[in-house]
C-alpha cells in the first residue's frame, strides 16, 4: 500500500498543477482564441447572382471572402461577423491600407427597409480604416450582419483587415480582399457550409445588374 507520505505528496502535485492550469493555462490559451476570435465574410443574399440558382433571398446566404466590384462605382455590400468563441466586440476597425482600396463610407443596418445611417459615433481615420462601434455581447455561433456603403476607384485586388477591439484584447482575421474590375467578370466562390464545393457567385456590374462571367 502508498504511504501517507506518497499520497500526501501526489495531492500536492495535482494541486499545484490544477493552480497553474487555472491561473495561467487557461487565460493564456483564452487571449489566443481572442486574437484569431471570428470568421469574417462578406454575403451575398441576391438569388440572381447564384450560379446554381440557388435561392437565398429569404436566408442561408453566399459567404464569400474575395468580393468583386466594379471600379469608379459606389454599391452596398453586407460584412457579417461569426464568433467562435463567446466575445464582447467593443469596436470593429476594417479597411484596406492601399490608398487606391475601395473606401467604406458609412455603416447601414441592411435589414431595413430604408438604408438611412444610424450610427453616428462611426468613423473613418486618417489611414482609410473605418471604425465601427459595436459594443455587444455574442455568443459563439452568432451570425451579425451589418451593410457597408462603399466607394471603388481603380482597378486592382486589395486585401481587406479586420481588427475586433475587446476587453482583453485587439484579435485580427486576415483573409477578405476586394477585387475590383473596370468589367467586373470573375466568378466568386462560396464558402458557405451546405452550399457544396462548387457553389459560386457572379459579380454585379457598375449599374447593379448582373455580370456576365468569363468563359
Amino acid at each position: 500500500m502508498l504511504s501517507l507520505e506518497v499520497i500526501a505528496a501526489a495531492a500536492s502535485v495535482a494541486m499545484l498543477a490544477l493552480y497553474v492550469i487555472v491561473e495561467f493555462v487557461s487565460p493564456y490559451l483564452q487571449k489566443q482564441k481572442l486574437k484569431n476570435p471570428c470568421k469574417v465574410h462578406f454575403t451575398i443574399r441576391n438569388s440572381e447572382q447564384s450560379l446554381s440558382g440557388r435561392d437565398v433571398s429569404q436566408g442561408d446566404p453566399h459567404l464569400i471572402q474575395k468580393l468583386v466590384l466594379p471600379a469608379s462605382a459606389a454599391i452596398d455590400v453586407e460584412f457579417g461577423v461569426e464568433p467562435k468563441i463567446p466575445i464582447y466586440i467593443s469596436e470593429l476597425v476594417v479597411g484596406c491600407a492601399d490608398k487606391n482600396g475601395p473606401a467604406i463610407i458609412q455603416r447601414f443596418d441592411s435589414f431595413k427597409k430604408y438604408k438611412k445611417s444610424e450610427h453616428p459615433d462611426d468613423y473613418p481615420d486618417v489611414n482609410g480604416a473605418f471604425h465601427l462601434k459595436i459594443k455587444k455581447h455574442f455568443n459563439a455561433g452568432t451570425h451579425f450582419v451589418t451593410g457597408l456603403k462603399l466607394k471603388t476607384k481603380q482597378a486592382g485586388t486589395f486585401p481587406v483587415s479586420v481588427s475586433f477591439i475587446t476587453d482583453d484584447v485587439e484579435g485580427n482575421y486576415e483573409g477578405l480582399a476586394f477585387i475590383v474590375e473596370d468589367n467586373p467578370k470573375t466568378i466568386m466562390s462560396c464558402h458557405a457550409a451546405g452550399h457544396g464545393a462548387l457553389c459560386s457567385v457572379s459579380p454585379l456590374s457598375k449599374g447593379g445588374k448582373r455580370s456576365k462571367p468569363a468563359r
